[in-house]
């Protein structure tokens, strides 16, 4: 028993972890962004030949693309990214989701290496964005100063090079996009007769335009807006010669506005109103805790100055506060189920006889997510909860056997061995019917049985040790169970 239970806590740290079960949908979302202020022709053509490399790739059905739009409700977003649904070939005629997935990422880079791109699967995409964890590992730079972290972006993509098994690397900073920054002269305006507003007012109406009515069309009404043409706007040598009307007369903007050409920024993150650089990154061909211990590894080595700090979120930190909560979940369940079964026995000796059998069951269920290569996560850990108040069923009904056999003048060794003998067909029975109901889902037998494969795998493993520790290592340990009868009598 000793044993089995080392051997479980060993094999658990060699057991590759996750946060949620991976499974093969049968399609994927592939979301393709272009530097920031690349033009919608320039995004066509980048589109046209990503599409290209889908119709050369093996096992890819259909797809359909949208550009300057999000999959999920209609949002406003730049002409410069978009997303592309693909739909795969039935199972038997394909390879895996996954290395359809590499292939189609190995030939995108090879193609059109200043384009960046995310692949996720359909259902995991919504599974992940109600989680509040989109992509499985974030690391958050956050600091006051935007340019310092943008530095530290850097540093950071150049220490995570090397991690391996990360793929799809965002470092959190997006491109620099020209921008024309006008001053309104406060003291020349007010001169004039106006306000540093009336200024930004008419400089608004000329290049972003302003609303000033609607016509209708078809079932709704169509906002019209009134702006400079383009060829004015866009115009280098006439930008300052923008008219403002003054008390009747016209100046141009340059007296009242100058303006300067510069560079900026093109999107600007915020967590709790704090600077923040999301870099992020997908795994291909591991596992999530591994990923996470490299990329600590590595981010401790990253030197931040006074007032910046890091954090690792994603899916990695949406894993480590499910697996606390479901540790606490556990211990909260052992604890109940020892305060039944002393309400029940009225002996602590005979309780903690039946719970010896819960560690049995947890190392059986880990070793058996060991030799199915079944990762550690929230599914398999579930599990492992519920084996809890799966396993003691046993223990009960062999030990109240015993007690029954004691009260009529057996000892106490010899009753636990009696009982096991008479109590073995309906514990064979019960613990059967539920590993036969569950082996459906530990085979993976059905659509969608990937999102439970790990339970089942986990609980069939642990009733099945159990069930052996049950007939096996209890009566082994009458002598313990001797003081617990004698004790309830």
């Amino acid at each position: 028993t000793a044993a089995h239970c080392v051997a479980g806590v060993l094999v658990a740290r060699l057991i590759p972890s996750g946060f949620l079960p991976e499974m093969d949908e049968g399609a994927f979302v592939l979301d393709y962004f272009l530097p920031a202020g690349t033009s919608l022709a320039d995004t066509e053509q980048a589109a046209m030949k990503i599409e290209a490399i889908l119709g050369k790739t093996a096992g890819i059905d259909t797809w359909s693309r949208r550009t300057g739009a999000e999959l999920g409700p209609v949002t406003a977003t730049v002409m410069s990214r978009g997303d592309v649904a693909v739909r795969l070939a039935p199972r038997g005629k394909r390879k895996d989701a996954e290395d359809v997935i590499a292939d189609v990422r190995e030939k995108v880079q090879a193609e059109l290496p200043g384009v960046r791109i995310e692949f996720v699967q359909i259902l995991e995409d919504v599974l992940n964005d109600l989680s509040g964890a989109p992509r499985p590992i974030e690391v958050k730079l956050f600091g006051p100063d935007e340019k310092v972290l943008r530095e530290l972006a850097g540093s950071l993509a150049r220490n995570l090079e090397d991690v391996p098994k990360l793929v799809d690397y965002y470092a959190g900073v997006e491109g620099q996009v020209p921008l024309r920054k006008f001053t309104v002269d406060t003291e020349a305006a007010v001169r004039l007769g106006l306000s540093a507003s009336d200024v930004a007012d008419d400089l608004s109406t000329a290049l972003q335009g302003q609303v000033v009515g609607s016509i209708p069309r078809l079932d709704r009404l169509v906002p019209v807006r009134v702006r400079f043409p383009d060829a004015v706007r866009f115009a280098s040598k006439s930008v300052g010669a923008f008219p403002v009307s003054v008390n009747g007369l016209t100046v141009p903007v340059s007296r009242l506005a100058p303006f300067t050409d510069v560079s900026g920024a093109s999107v600007l993150y915020r967590e709790n109103l704090s600077p923040v650089v999301p870099a992020a990154a997908d795994i291909e061909g591991g596992d999530l805790g591994s990923a996470v211990r490299s990329v600590s590894s590595r981010l401790a080595k990253l030197t931040l100055p006074v007032g910046y700090r890091a954090e690792i979120g994603g899916r990695a930190e949406s894993q480590g506060r499910a697996f606390r909560d479901l540790a606490q979940v556990l211990g909260i369940g052992v604890l109940a189920v020892f305060a039944v079964l002393v309400a029940q026995f009225r002996s602590v000796s005979a309780a903690f006889l039946v719970l010896l059998t819960v560690p049995l069951a947890l190392s059986g269920g880990v070793l058996s997510l060991f030799v199915c290569r079944v990762p550690l996560n929230v599914s398999s850990v579930m599990g492992l909860v519920l084996l809890v108040g799966l396993v003691v069923k046993n223990g009960i009904l062999l030990v109240q056997k015993a007690q029954e056999l004691v009260a009529a003048g057996v000892s106490p060794a010899d009753a636990l061995v009696a009982a096991a003998r008479r109590r073995l067909r309906p514990i064979l029975m019960t613990t059967l019917c539920t590993v036969f109901g569950l082996l459906p889902l530990a085979f993976a037998l059905g659509s969608g049985s990937e999102l439970q494969r790990p339970l089942a795998v986990a609980v069939v493993g642990g009733l099945l040790l159990s069930t052996i520790g049950t007939l096996v290592a209890l009566p082994l340990l009458g002598t313990r169970f001797v003081s617990a009868t004698r004790a309830a009598a």
